[in-house]
């Protein structure tokens, strides 16, 4: 099938280029299983087993979204860092990076700095930095 919210099994560019072709289609969602489909919709929501792709350029320039885990709200900011260390441990899942900060005083978030590697910081003051993301305590 092809279509607006079609699914195109294990095919990115088959998916892509029906969303290119589309007006009414603004991104394409890699699902958990590994299969793609199209969307409609504008919102961007976490989901760790699943990848989006928003129309409109070639890489996502800014993302902001609000998330909850350990009785906390976290806003996810990307592209940018925090500064300074709460903590002296490098963290290899965003899960555990949360879960320490959640229970460390000293720590306002978490920067992921690159591929399995979180820190805790001691500062909720966002600045750029390209290739990383961060997740303030709320």
């Amino acid at each position: 099938s092809s279509g607006i919210n079609a699914e195109y099994g294990k095919s990115r560019d088959k998916a892509m280029t029906a969303c290119l072709t589309s007006s009414k289609c603004h991104g394409v969602t890699k699902e958990a299983t590994s299969n793609y489909r199209t969307n409609t919709g504008y919102t961007i929501s976490e989901y760790s087993t699943r990848t989006a792709y928003v129309k409109g350029g070639s890489k996502v320039n800014h993302q902001t979204y609000e998330t909850t885990y350990s009785s906390y709200t976290w806003t996810f900011i990307f592209p940018h860092t925090l500064s300074g260390y709460a903590d002296d441990t490098v963290y290899k899942t965003r899960k555990a990076a949360l879960k320490a900060c959640a229970s460390n005083s000293k720590c306002l978030g978490v920067t992921k700095e690159k591929a399995s590697t979180y820190r805790l910081n001691s500062s909720s003051t966002v600045k750029y930095s390209k290739d990383r993301s961060v997740w303030v305590k709320g």
